[in-house]
């Protein structure tokens, strides 16, 4: 009983300090605050980022119900004895989620696979590392084609195999199961995931040169093999980003 008392009266205590601005209080943040407030109960910032600049030692950044999309940096510095904590106000549902809302407009390419055009979005094959709909991560377009993650390390089964004439920074496709050549499409400045040289790796590298209607392409030479003198020709890779 002791302890409930004690912490009922500690959470009073906090939100009697949150109701003063400045750094000495506790402050809070909401989706529906601004980052130009006062940072109280009543008038929250819009930002954890801002309530972690404003935060002092020995304070507490109450975070309110919703969805927060930013990456926040700690600068202010706390104590063991008077440390910053950063805690959902009263147990409200809070998501700290790294992803950004996008405006693109997506159309059926072939199947269920769709396409969109990232141009003048602000967005590339660097930035653009994952995409989710409805909460659940969607898997790039590759060839061949698999189910994720299901087939992902399916290798044998699921990936395009080498043959003879491949070796480090080219890949001569063996136009078995899977045939490059039969896709009619220019790789050049995709990506290749490389499990080659009998390595227990895959290697991701630019595509630097193929041409529509072939099996070969090239790519980096630049892997960093524990056994590079090891057969070429029973590798497997596949593509993405093309």
């Amino acid at each position: 009983m002791r302890g409930a008392i004690f912490h009922s009266l500690m959470m009073v205590m906090a939100f009697t300090a949150g109701a003063y601005a400045g750094s000495t209080a506790d402050v809070y943040v909401s989706p529906s605050g601004s980052d130009t407030n006062a940072g109280t109960l009543a008038a929250p910032f819009k930002t954890i980022q801002k309530g972690a600049n404003t935060v002092a030692a020995g304070k507490t950044c109450y975070i309110r119900a919703g969805v927060y999309r930013e990456e926040v940096t700690l600068g202010n510095s706390g104590s063991s004895g008077s440390p910053i904590r950063f805690q959902n106000y009263n147990g409200e549902s809070v998501t700290i989620d790294g992803t950004d809302i996008t405006s693109l407009t997506w159309t059926p390419y072939s199947g269920n696979i769709y396409v969109a055009d990232i141009t003048g979005k602000g967005l590339n094959a660097a930035n653009l590392t994952q995409l989710f709909l409805a909460d659940q991560m969607m898997q790039i377009a590759r060839w061949p084609n698999s189910r994720f993650p299901e087939d992902l390390w399916n290798v044998t089964n699921r990936w395009a195999a080498s043959k003879t004439g491949s070796s480090h920074g080219v890949m001569v496709d063996s136009g078995g199961k899977y045939n490059l050549a039969a896709t009619g499409i220019d790789f050049t400045g995709g990506l290749a995931v490389l499990q080659v040289a009998h390595n227990f790796y895959a290697y991701t590298r630019t595509i630097t040169n193929h041409t529509a209607g072939s099996n070969t392409f090239t790519y980096p030479a630049d892997l960093q093999l524990g056994y590079d003198t090891q057969p070429w020709n029973d590798d497997h890779y596949y593509t993405s980003e093309k």
